[in-house]
């Protein structure tokens, strides 16, 4: 029922607009180096955030016999740990810092890969999924907190547009890394185990954050 004004549509060539705003993204963000270590941190750890959902549910059919209806069951428990992940962490990143807070949701996601690897039985997986659900509430969240400190307030909705694109880049590397290792193993739980590494490099960059200077920078940082 919304009535909306009829404007004129400019001629413009979309994707070289689309290209000048990516450009102009990281024009300033290189001058910005906890946002840019962020990102990177970012775009590390959601290869595997993005892959082990992508892959949750083929992991529990190929090496525990899980069926359709088991695996809906799987992600109805994960969703209700991820609402709670979301809001406790939520609590950490306001009493003490949202740095602090994703950085032990990334920690809990090591433990998940790691548990993936040993997981013996469809019960146990179910027990995984609910500490995957709290590590995937947590981790997304303070992630866009997390932008959104270090971000000056009038470039929020550009600089979540970048975040963004970060964030679909991963999500082809992850997959095709899952595969490939797959592929040449032989066994998922080669593949899932891989993923530590990318969850390790992103808490490795995600401590060269200065939250303090990176805020404060946000605040005063001037666009030319």
């Amino acid at each position: 029922m919304l009535k909306e004004k009829q404007y004129p549509v400019p001629k413009k060539n979309y994707f070289k607009v689309a290209v000048d705003r990516v450009l102009f993204s990281l024009k300033h963000i290189k001058k910005m180096p906890d946002l840019l270590n962020f990102l990177i941190s970012y775009f590390l750890y959601n290869i595997g955030i993005y892959t082990v959902i992508v892959y949750a549910a083929i992991f529990g059919g190929a090496q525990f016999g899980m069926s359709q209806q088991s695996l809906i069951i799987f992600f109805i428990i994960a969703q209700i740990t991820s609402f709670i992940g979301a809001a406790l962490f939520g609590l950490i990143a306001d009493k003490l810092n949202v740095r602090l807070a994703l950085s032990i949701s990334l920690i809990i996601w090591i433990a998940v890969v790691i548990w993936a690897f040993f997981c013996n039985t469809a019960q146990e997986y179910y027990y995984l999924g609910l500490l995957a659900g709290l590590a995937i509430g947590s981790s997304q969240a303070n992630s866009r907190t997390m932008l959104s400190v270090l971000t000056p307030l009038d470039k929020q909705a550009e600089f979540f547009g970048f975040y963004t694109l970060v964030g679909r880049i991963s999500a082809i590397i992850g997959p095709f890394v899952y595969g490939e290792i797959t592929r040449l193993a032989g066994n998922q739980r080669y593949a899932i185990i891989s993923l530590i590494v990318f969850f390790i490099a992103g808490w490795i960059m995600l401590h060269q954050v200065k939250l303090e200077r990176g805020i404060k920078l946000s605040q005063e940082y001037v666009f030319k």
